[in-house]
């Protein structure tokens, strides 16, 4: 893995366990009260991040593969909200030892995908649907700053009493 890479699979390494932890420590009462306005639980909330990085890593895939590539979602839908929720309620039924798997499932695939860039990858743009154009280095902190944002999230509604 380059040096650049390295730094930002660290960074991404380390904001998951945080949250890992976060998620861990809430008790089943905790995991299955509400947390979003969206009626998401904990449980809805781990299949979402896992569903977003999943995909999100299927774009990254491609930028590396080619540069200005194109983000183009499999499924149809009209904008993020709707695509998230979509993916959420695929998941539901899942246990929380499944949705934890497939967390861990996605940041598997990340990591190999991350191996594979190289220099001239590294510098390699693309397109995506909700985000813009962005380089590879900025779809690799997208990850990490979506768990930094959603375990801050949780470990304020933990603080208030509101999950």
């Amino acid at each position: 893995m380059i040096p650049e890479v390295k730094k930002l699979a660290d960074k991404m390494q380390a904001a998951r366990a945080k949250l890992i932890d976060v998620l861990e420590s809430a008790s089943e009462a905790q995991r299955k009260a509400l947390i979003y306005e969206e009626g998401w639980n904990l449980y809805d909330l781990l299949s979402h991040i896992a569903t977003a990085e999943n995909e999100n890593v299927r774009f990254l895939s491609d930028v590396i593969a080619a540069d200005g590539a194109r983000h183009q979602p499999r499924e149809n839908v009209s904008d993020v909200n709707e695509w998230n929720a979509q993916a959420v309620a695929g998941q539901r039924g899942l246990t929380w030892a499944e949705r934890m798997a497939a967390l861990q499932a996605a940041r598997a695939t990340t990591l190999a995908v991350l191996e594979g860039v190289d220099a001239a990858a590294f510098a390699h743009r693309g397109t995506h649907a909700v985000w813009g154009e962005k380089d590879v280095s900025a779809l690799v902190k997208i990850l990490y700053l979506h768990d930094i944002m959603h375990r801050n999230d949780i470990v304020s509604k933990l603080k208030a009493g509101a999950a």
